[in-house]
């Protein structure tokens, strides 16, 4: 693993618990107890911090003014009306 990140709150659709994340090449490869250091030593503690695996951050704030700030997308253009790849299917 290029990356362990120790003590972290693995979030899934289903449970809650603690564990380590082993990263490669930029994804996770396996998520476990005790992952130890890395081969390059690098390990990060994340200090019980909420990991979501597969999870997707839809957040946003469109139209969202306050202290005199505006974003820069209005409501019709920060959600593209078609993108096959968010669809549901089944």
């Amino acid at each position: 693993m290029d990356l362990i990140l120790s003590n972290a709150t693995v979030v899934t659709a289903h449970e809650t618990y603690q564990a380590d994340l082993g990263i490669e090449g930029g994804k996770i490869k396996q998520i476990d107890r005790g992952l130890g250091l890395g081969p390059a030593g690098r390990t990060i503690d994340v200090g019980g911090k909420l990991v979501m695996p597969g999870g997707v951050d839809v957040h946003t704030h469109a139209e969202f003014k306050l202290l005199g700030q505006e974003t820069v997308d209005d409501f019709y253009s920060s959600v593209p009306r078609h993108q096959p790849r968010d669809r549901l299917r089944g």
